[in-house]
C-alpha cells in the first residue's frame, strides 16, 4: 500500500504502512488530501511515525516500479481576476500545467491523468497536446482536494506501485524531487508528503512536529482564524 502526495507544507516521509478505512481502498494505491489525512489521524485511522526526509540518502529505485500521476487542474483561480484558467497562466514561457507535465515526463512517469473543472476545454486541450495518452477526468463540483482526486477513481483502480498527486499550479517542482519521493516509497515508506519552509507561512497549511521532530499532525489553514 503506497501513497505519494505532494502538499504545500513541509517535506516529510512516513516510515510505516497506513491503516485506512476500507472505503478508501480502491487498489494497492491510496490517495488522500492533507485535510483528509488530518481527519483520519484525528479519527485514529492512521497510526504511524513521520520522519523528515534528507536529500540523497535513498538508494536508486527499481525501474520496474509502476506509477500513476494525478494532476489536479480544476481550480478556477478567481483570486487572479483573469478569464484564463489559473493553471494556464504562463511562467517563463510555459503554462504552469505545462511545467508540471514536463517534470513528470522527465521523471519517466508513463501514466498520467489530469482532473479538470467543468467546461475547461482549454485545460483539457493543452494537457492532451503535451501528453496525448493522458486520461482526462472532470470534477463537476469543486469540493476540495480529496474530492478532486476521487474524480480520477477509474484510473486509480489500476494496480500501480506508486500514485503521485500533483497540483498543476506548482511549476517549480522538479523531476529529481518526484524521483526522490518515489525512492522513499520504494525504500518502504507508507506515505510521502512534500512541501516547503518559508519565512512567512501565512495562508499555508502546516506539518506540525512534536518535541522529537516527528510529525504530530497536519494542519490546514483557516482564513476565519489566526494560526501561529
Amino acid at each position: 500500500m503506497r501513497l505519494l502526495a505532494p502538499f504545500k507544507v513541509a517535506q516529510a516521509v512516513c516510515a510505516t504502512p497506513l491503516r485506512l478505512p476500507r472505503a478508501l481502498v480502491k487498489s494497492r494505491c491510496i490517495l488522500i488530501s492533507l485535510a483528509k489525512l488530518n481527519r483520519l489521524i484525528e479519527a485514529d485511522f492512521v497510526k504511524t511515525q513521520i520522519h523528515f526526509l534528507t536529500s540523497g540518502y535513498l538508494s536508486p529505485m527499481s525501474p520496474s516500479r509502476s506509477a500513476l500521476a494525478v494532476v489536479l487542474a480544476a481550480g478556477e483561480g478567481t483570486r487572479m481576476k483573469s478569464q484564463t484558467p489559473k493553471v494556464l497562466h504562463e511562467v517563463a514561457g510555459r503554462s504552469m500545467l505545462g511545467h508540471v507535465l514536463a517534470r513528470l515526463g522527465e521523471a519517466h512517469i508513463a501514466h498520467v491523468c489530469v482532473v479538470v473543472g467543468p467546461g475547461q476545454t482549454e485545460v483539457r486541450a493543452q494537457a492532451l497536446q503535451q501528453v496525448p495518452q493522458a486520461q482526462i477526468f472532470v470534477q463537476n463540483e469543486r469540493r476540495g482536494t480529496a474530492h478532486a482526486v476521487l474524480a480520477a477513481q477509474e484510473a486509480l483502480a489500476g494496480r500501480y506501485d506508486d500514485v503521485i498527486v500533483l497540483f498543476a499550479d506548482t511549476p517549480l517542482i522538479t523531476s529529481s524531487t518526484i524521483m526522490s519521493m518515489r525512492a522513499a516509497l520504494a525504500a518502504g515508506a507508507g506515505v510521502v508528503a512534500l512541501g516547503f519552509v518559508t519565512e512567512n507561512p501565512f495562508g499555508y497549511g502546516r506539518l506540525l512536529k512534536d518535541d522529537t521532530g516527528q510529525l504530530a499532525a497536519p494542519s490546514c489553514w483557516r482564513w476565519d482564524r489566526k494560526q501561529a
